[in-house]
């Protein structure tokens, strides 16, 4: 009798604990990949991911309209 308390009691903590585990990592890895240096367009002052930005003539767009 007592060990199926001791499964009834740990099998919830467990699944917890593993749910807990399994989701932290995954956050994690959305903060590493969303993060980028932020720059600034020349044309219109708006600030966009510098993986996202267009460069001609040595100046920062942030798309076709303002080239």
């Amino acid at each position: 009798m007592g060990f199926i308390k001791l499964i009834i009691y740990a099998l919830p903590i467990f699944v917890a604990f593993y749910l807990f585990k399994k989701f932290s990592k995954r956050g994690a890895l959305k903060t590493q990949a969303s993060s980028s240096k932020m720059v600034e367009c020349s044309a219109c002052a708006t600030h966009i991911p510098e993986n996202e930005a267009l460069i001609q003539n040595g100046k920062i767009y942030c798309c076709k309209d303002c080239l």
